[in-house]
Parts: C-alpha cells; sequence; structure tokens
C-alpha cells in the first residue's frame, strides 16, 4: 500500500471522526437547549432565527452531507458559516469573539482536503484499480 494511500485514508478518517465529534456535541447543545429552554426568556427574533439557520443548522446539515459527498457537504458547512460571520457582523456590528464557531466547522476543512487528495489520487490513476470505496462518479 502506498505511502499516499495511507495518508488519504488517514485524511478521510479525521474528517469523520472529527465532524462525528462537532455534528454529535452540536446536537447535543441544541436537543439539550430545546429540552430545558430558558425560564420565561424571550425566544430568538427573527434575525436571530436566521442566523441559527446558519449556524448550528448549516453547519450540522453540511457536515452531515460530507460523510458520504465531501466536497459538497464541505462546501456547504464552510459557507454557512461565513454567512453566519456576515450575519453576525451585520446584526451586531462586530465579528464573533471566540474561537467556539470556527473549531466546530473545522471537520469541514478535512472533509475538502481529503476531496481533493482523492480526486489528484483519481486522476493519477487512469485504470481505477486502486480506487478507494463509495459511490463512484457515474452512479447517482
Amino acid at each position: 500500500m502506498s505511502e499516499a494511500r495511507v495518508f488519504r485514508g488517514i485524511v478521510r478518517w479525521s474528517a469523520r471522526l472529527a465532524g462525528a465529534l462537532s455534528v454529535g456535541t452540536l446536537l447535543y447543545f441544541v436537543i439539550a437547549h430545546l429540552m430545558n429552554p430558558d425560564d420565561g426568556g424571550p425566544g430568538p427574533t427573527p434575525s436571530e432565527w436566521f442566523g441559527l439557520t446558519f449556524f448550528p443548522a448549516g453547519v450540522i446539515i453540511g457536515l452531515a452531507l460530507a460523510f458520504f459527498r465531501p466536497t459538497a457537504g464541505a462546501l456547504l458547512a464552510l459557507g454557512s458559516l461565513a454567512i453566519f460571520y456576515l450575519w453576525h457582523i451585520a446584526d451586531r456590528g462586530h465579528f464573533p469573539t471566540g474561537v467556539a464557531f470556527f473549531v466546530f466547522t473545522s471537520p469541514a476543512i478535512l472533509f475538502l482536503v481529503s476531496s481533493l487528495l482523492d480526486a489528484r489520487a483519481a486522476s493519477h490513476d487512469e485504470s481505477n484499480r486502486y480506487r478507494e470505496p463509495g459511490p463512484s462518479k457515474g452512479t447517482q
């Protein structure tokens, strides 16, 4: 087995593990909040619902999609984070503080790197004898 193939596998499985941890943690936060909402506090405003559409919802959907379609899922998660940041700046007047938003979305970068490595390997292996398991490009 070639070193490049091993490296691609490590990147792919690192992305999957980190993505599963990120999605699981975000879902835990969402479910915990829904199960135990603030006592009598006001709910999210329409503007805040817009922001919540992109983080955490868009990031969760993007990372979950990345397990099956790494490029599309990674781009959806990263795009959702970018739109969330733009919304936050427009709504609050400043960039979000802390790194948590980026940390929870960072597995998307690994998924994107993994898909780029796979595409590069496929272009170098014209016979496709050593193609990694998963959906083929022609069947969908």
